[in-house]
């Protein structure tokens, strides 16, 4: 199930999202390259009344859209994230969770503990990509705080102190290069963790009753 779910998601990274994003990198093949130009055209009278050349407009207007696009990634790894950890409910309550809720130490403790997991191949990938969706959903100060404890290299070094409330998209540093690998990444994780959770139902099966 997560494999074929993860599967898509890349082709929609590679083949939707990513080109877009990269409007800075011509490719006449796709019809992109300059996109922001066309994010808003530029005309004689608006540049003369607020802006003092041409090309400060169009640098303006370009940082402009490149936050638009930067938005635009930032929501699907949201999009990844959400649907990995969608993926891992499904399991989860298969084995027996039946809370109204589902959160990470809920996960941890259906796996037989942190320090268990923390050994799986991959699980940095999981980790970091929950902590950076922890981060821009609730834009707190504890999940700057947990981000920059474990997965400092997420966060740009010479930002202003982070506080409450401040917009978590703009302490990120996330890259195209950290998407493209993140699928494959996932993946290993998953399988690695759906056959430590293989093993933890066999021992309980097997084990001896009093």
């Amino acid at each position: 199930m997560y494999k074929e779910l993860i599967l898509k998601l890349k082709k929609e990274w590679f083949e939707d999202i990513k080109p877009f994003i990269e409007f800075d990198k011509p490719n006449p093949s796709l019809g992109i390259g300059d996109t922001w130009k066309y994010f808003k055209p530029w005309t004689p009278t608006e540049m003369d009344y607020q802006f003092p050349s041409q090309m400060l407009y169009e640098y303006l207007e370009k940082q402009k859209f490149a936050n638009i696009l930067n938005s635009l990634r930032l929501q699907f790894v949201q999009k990844i994230s959400a649907e990995v950890k969608r993926c891992v409910l499904i399991i989860c309550c298969e084995l027996g969770h039946q809370g109204d809720d589902f959160g990470m130490c809920d996960f941890f403790r259906i796996s037989g503990g942190l320090n268990k997991v923390k050994r799986l191949k991959e699980f940095d990938a999981f980790s970091s990509l929950v902590r950076i969706d922890n981060f821009l959903k609730h834009h707190t100060l504890r999940a700057y705080k947990e981000l920059k404890e474990d997965y400092p290299d997420f966060l740009y070094p010479d930002k202003e102190e982070y506080e409450n409330g401040m917009y978590a998209g703009d302490w990120l540093k996330l890259e195209n290069d950290y998407i493209d690998a993140l699928f494959s990444k996932l993946i290993t994780f998953l399988d690695a963790w759906c056959k430590h959770i293989k093993k933890l139902v066999e021992m309980a099966v097997s084990k001896p009753r009093p």
